[in-house]
């Protein structure tokens, strides 16, 4: 690299995580860890503010702890998107999103032209091996570049009967195992760098009984992974590659869990979902005990950071840097950003800049924050702060003014996206994603944040409804019906509840406003059966010859069909329709093509 560095500063600030030395080894910057392994985990959707040695004491999370200990734990660090491609997609590069062009999940990909760190390392000489939990960084998507092995083999299942039900992530366990099956087989004189990605503290939260005690769903989640960190860590230690391994743990993004009126993660960019946990551990290599203090950090220095450590030469261009190769800088500057809201909503995208001390969020309503008094994001002083406070407001404003003129506006994001097809929709509609932008109208003046109320209501009303407590679904919904403004997105959730809880017409009202703004065959099938529900078989098939004009190879269209052909007593036409289906989309179709030829071999139409 083209650095000259006598001094590790990657651990100025000495902070008690765990007992932490107060010294520092000098120089052991530049090549400190040359030669090391690199084992790099994500942990997804995990708060920084949900672990031991961030403070927080209810946590089970000895393993991240004791990496904090004998490591470096970064104080201050901050994901690009809360968005879980994006964001591994620049912890993989070192780029913010604008620059590696990955902006949501799903409809984008990460180019050849990126560099990833995966591709640094293997033409140095390393084995490069991934290891992903969910769908939604499966190899199609262009994190697989520089990987010989790139194990995306998640679960993937749909319930018989269901057209939309899948299932695909696994567990920590099983990621850790297929993880050290890889290593067990490598050649031990060959350093390796493995890359492994706990998917478990996404909602739904649905933790292990064992060996779990006490604590809620979600910090349950959060000690699984530990555990299963745990475990990986102490083989590594058997398989002596323990102690020359450099470990990297960061979280891809957080997670809302009510702060700022969101509950999950991808619209909103406030601390709770950009705040994440980094620590770096690598014995001998880095003066354990010590804590990264005084200058934002953000998981696109992870490339520079393992790069400097190693003694590696950069193989392309980033826009982090290195912590290991100066000291802490409170005016640093950390972008941000959600484009979800207008992807998916059509409501106006969100743009940021952090520094240590404060932190600039553009939207239709602008917010700024003095974060030493305000950690909480809870007081926007952009009207009213004066004096120095207006002039580093002002500044943060014109910083990013500058950025955003040299990258493409959200109207040339949209025209860039790609088409999912019908398997990769219901793969990442199953994993909560709304799956892409379907969901854009014309309402872009929205401010996301004013949108939380109405979605929390409909995420309140899914869960209700889901376990069968339909009036008060009812209740969540009925309130809001008429404010969701031009968002698909939330318009199709509203019929699938409306649909659920038996409320036919006010589903079918819903749809056609829905497919008014902008057809898509999703939406014109589930009108199809609603219709087809009402006893008008003539609209339903008008919908569904809409729909396949559209998407002909939508398995659902030609189920419906046989769904219209049964309820007509035209049996062998109903037969002849599931089949259809199985074929054009046999991923989704195949399970409810199955359910509806063993219910016609029973006498049962549907």
């Amino acid at each position: 690299m083209r650095r000259e560095v006598s001094i590790l500063v990657l651990a100025l600030t000495v902070l008690a995580c765990a007992g932490g030395e107060t010294g520092v080894d000098l120089g052991k910057a530049q090549g400190a860890a040359a030669g090391y392994d690199v084992l790099l985990v994500t942990l997804d959707t995990t708060r920084a503010d949900r672990i031991g040695c961030y403070g927080y004491a209810a946590a089970t999370t000895p393993s991240i702890d004791r990496l904090a200990e004998h490591g470096v734990r970064v104080a201050d660090a901050v994901t690009v998107a809360p968005v879980t491609l994006p964001a591994h997609a620049s912890i993989l590069t070192g780029r913010y999103p604008p620059e590696h062009g990955v902006r949501d999940n799903g409809e984008f990909v990460l180019g050849p032209d990126s560099v990833t760190l995966a591709e640094t390392l293997q033409a140095s000489g390393y084995a490069t091996g991934a290891f992903v939990s969910a769908f939604v960084l499966d190899g199609r998507y262009g994190l697989a570049q520089g990987f010989d092995r790139y194990d995306d083999a998640v679960v993937s299942a749909a319930r018989a009967g269901a057209l939309e039900d899948h299932v695909d992530e696994r567990s920590a366990a099983q990621t850790t195992d297929a993880a050290l099956a890889w290593l067990e087989g490598l050649d031990a004189s060959k350093p390796a760098f493995t890359w492994v990605h706990y998917f478990d503290p996404h909602a739904p939260y649905a933790p292990p009984v064992e060996p779990l005690v006490g604590g809620d769903r979600y910090d349950a989640e959060i000690a699984f992974v530990d555990r299963e960190l745990g475990r990986l860590l102490a083989r590594l230690d058997e398989l002596g590659r323990g102690a020359r391994t450099l470990t990297v743990v960061v979280a891809d993004h957080g997670e809302g869990l009510g702060d700022h009126d969101e509950e999950t993660h991808t619209l909103l960019i406030y601390g709770a979902t950009m705040r994440v946990p980094l620590i770096l551990h690598a014995p001998g290599a880095l003066a354990a005990g010590q804590v990264f203090d005084g200058s934002v950090a953000s998981v696109v220095d992870i490339v520079p950071t393992v790069l400097e450590l190693l003694g590696v030469d950069d193989a392309g261009v980033v826009d982090g840097i290195s912590l290991a190769a100066q000291p802490p800088d409170p005016d640093r500057l950390a972008y941000m950003e959600s484009m979800v809201p207008w992807l998916d909503h059509g409501w106006a995208p969100l743009h940021g800049l952090r520094r240590h001390r404060d932190k600039l969020i553009l939207a239709p309503a602008p917010e700024y924050f003095d974060l030493i008094a305000d950690r909480t994001e809870s007081s926007n002083l952009w009207a009213t702060a004066s004096g120095g406070s207006a002039a580093r407001r002002d500044r943060l404003d014109e910083e990013l003014a500058a950025l955003l003129a040299g990258w493409p506006d959200a109207a040339a994001v949209a025209e860039g996206v790609r088409t999912l097809d019908p398997e990769e929709r219901a793969r990442l509609e199953a994993l909560g994603y709304v799956g892409g932008s379907e969901g854009r109208g014309d309402g872009a003046a929205h401010d996301p944040k004013t949108m939380m109320p109405a979605i929390r209501k409909i995420d309140r009303a899914k869960a209700l409804a889901a376990t069968g407590r339909f009036d008060e679904a009812l209740a969540e919904i009925d309130s809001i019906s008429e404010s969701v403004g031009d968002s698909r997105s939330l318009l199709g959730q509203l019929a699938r509840i409306y649909v659920r809880v038996g409320r036919d017409e006010d589903a079918a009202a819903v749809l056609e406003r829905y497919v008014e703004i902008r057809p898509s065959s999703q939406a014109l099938v589930l009108l199809a059966q609603v219709r087809l529900t009402q006893g008008r078989p003539s609209e339903a098939t008008a919908r569904l010859d809409q729909a396949e004009e559209l998407d002909p190879g939508y398995g659902a269209i030609h189920i419906t069909r046989g769904d219209l052909a049964a309820a007509s007593g035209d049996l062998d036409g109903a037969r002849r329709h599931y089949l259809t289906a199985g074929e054009v989309d046999p991923y989704r179709a195949t399970p409810a093509m199955r359910d509806r030829l063993t219910r016609l071999r029973s006498g049962r139409s549907r």
